[in-house]
């Protein structure tokens, strides 16, 4: 008997998007997920870390939340301020996919990051969690110097539904930013 692990787990990381290959990828991410867990998550994790910003990252990014665990949470919260701002987007988001009693304080620590990389990723892993208790710690990132912080961060809190229609014109008239006050008058 062969082992297919090594077939299944490129299957499921494949960037093709035609209807056979989407529906193979599916496939094989259930089989993995059902009969090669540990294995699959130790692997993924190891591809991260060894190569942090390699081509395959977004690829592994967007599966490694159905994986879960609590290393999943430290490896993502680590890429938040790698050294490529997309992986730290992708990171981000990953993070606010990925399910567990840890991730909820990941994304509030990097919301408090000085670095804004890693405030921008994390208000979309707010985003992403659809959780409006993120709502107040956002809410203090408004006033960032950073255009990119704030962008992110206004995005997340009209995601998360936390801003009044008043709150948002007011915001608009006063952000020194083009793209973020036009993103509240959006």
């Amino acid at each position: 008997m062969t082992d297919d692990y090594p077939r299944l787990l490129d299957a499921a990381l494949s960037p093709l998007g035609e209807p056979a290959a989407r529906r193979e990828r599916e496939r094989a991410l259930t089989v993995l997920l059902r009969d090669h867990q540990d294995r699959a998550r130790a692997d993924l994790l190891d591809a991260v870390r060894t190569h942090p910003t390699g081509l395959q990252v977004p690829a592994i990014l967007e599966i490694l939340p159905f994986f879960g665990g609590s290393d999943t949470v430290r490896v993502l919260e680590s890429l938040l301020t790698g050294e490529d701002p997309d992986i730290a987007g992708y990171a981000g988001i990953a993070l606010g996919r990925t399910k567990g009693p840890e991730v909820k304080p990941a994304i509030e620590r990097a919301l408090s990051s000085l670095s804004a990389q890693a405030t921008a990723a994390a208000a979309d892993a707010a985003a992403t969690t659809a959780d409006p208790s993120h709502c107040s710690l956002l809410r203090t990132r408004l006033i960032d110097q950073s255009p990119l912080v704030r962008y992110h961060v206004v995005h997340a809190l009209i995601t998360l539904d936390c801003l009044t229609p008043d709150e948002r014109s007011a915001l608009a008239t006063t952000d020194p930013d083009p793209e973020v006050a036009a993103l509240l008058r959006s």
